[in-house]
């Protein structure tokens, strides 16, 4: 098993039981029993709060640290001076009094030495904290982008594929007027064709009878003439009305071709009118979008000019960096990184270099 006790951590639980016995000899164990218990407790406090990822408790440890070690030298000097006195002699002949205030303001400046080194590796390992949650930050950004760039790739391939599913219904709709209005000429004309033939076949039926009734008698003859006159009408009227039919069916084909044009103009007027609409809204939400980004920039700048922390600082250039990364399509300059946090571009080039070095000698 790894010894893992820091030296500094001895130093301070050495100092901490002269501090509970000093009071004790030098006063007396009721009054200095309760001092130096007092002094400890404060003590074991500071030492806890020292190795704190926060700086301002370190800061504030720190002080109760020097607060307890002015009021506890003083307190330390009566005793050290009372074991200086009864001996015989002195180093360098110095007096009892000058060796009792050298030995505890020695201890005091070890003490104060080994909260120092615990504070120091404290702030080392939240830089380090902070480091980590910068990258794992970076990455969830990274996440999200990638996320929303598949987002509008798939919104894409199913926009154009509903605009090729209406350009096949158009299509579709099309042929399927073309023909039905060539079924109805085709139909009409068989009509014409067939009633044409019919008066066709009763005018030789006609001119048959004509004939036969010719060879009859001559008295006859006015009947036959007007039999065949009126044979020659109804042909005329035959012929007459197959030429009205195909007028009519003509004009049917017209107007079934008129009516499906306006339907199909109509159908595209109202596609136009979506698509106008759609990038309506998309302008709108554009418009929201960079007020926000104004906003937002706003908010950023005034927020980097009254942070303290360079940590926070660095996370407000990280982020901005990302953003102008993903706005611009590219990766941005320090001058737009500057630009958007609200600080200028030689503030931005220091806080890169300095992160670069920690990471690299992380």
């Amino acid at each position: 098993m790894a010894f893992n006790f820091p030296p500094e951590r001895g130093i301070n639980i050495v100092c901490l039981l002269i501090t509970v016995a000093a009071p004790v000899l030098s006063i007396g164990p009721i009054t200095g029993g309760a001092i130096g218990a007092v002094s400890a407790f404060g003590l074991l406090a500071a030492m806890k709060y020292q190795s704190d990822p926060n700086a301002g408790v370190r800061r504030i440890a720190y002080g109760a640290v020097w607060a307890i070690r002015i009021f506890v030298v003083a307190v330390e000097q009566m005793a050290y001076q009372d074991v200086y006195t009864a001996r015989p002699s002195l180093p360098f002949g110095w007096s009892a009094e000058t060796w009792g205030w050298i030995t505890p303001v020695f201890m005091a400046a070890l003490d104060l030495f080994a909260y120092a080194i615990t504070s120091a590796r404290a702030a080392a390992n939240a830089e380090e904290q902070a480091e980590a949650e910068y990258l794992q930050r970076a990455d969830i950004l990274e996440k999200e982008r990638a996320e929303r760039k598949a987002n509008e790739e798939r919104e894409k391939r199913e926009h154009e594929a509903r605009l090729a599913q209406i350009a096949a219904d158009t299509a579709k709709a099309q042929a399927e007027a073309a023909a039905r209005a060539q079924a109805e000429a085709a139909k009409a004309q068989a009509a014409a064709q067939t009633e044409a033939a019919r008066a066709q076949a009763e005018a030789v039926r006609i001119q048959a009878e004509a004939d036969r009734k010719r060879a009859e008698a001559d008295r006859k003859r006015e009947e036959d003439e007007r039999k065949r006159q009126e044979a020659a009408r109804k042909l005329a009227e035959a012929a007459a009305e197959a030429k009205r039919l195909q007028a009519e069916a003509a004009e049917a084909r017209r107007n079934e071709q008129l009516i499906e044009q306006q339907r199909i103009a109509q159908q595209r007027a109202e596609q136009q009118q979506r698509e106008r609409e759609a990038a309506e809204a998309a302008n709108r939400k554009r418009e929201q979008e960079e007020a926000e980004a104004r906003a937002a920039s706003d908010a950023k700048q005034n927020r980097f000019r009254l942070s303290t922390s360079a940590a926070e600082r660095w996370d407000m250039i990280v982020k901005a960096e990302a953003h102008l990364t993903s706005a611009l399509g590219r990766k941005p300059t320090q001058k737009q990184i500057a630009e958007e946090v609200g600080t200028s571009e030689r503030t931005v080039r220091e806080y890169q270099a300095k992160f670069q070095r920690a990471a690299q000698a992380a």
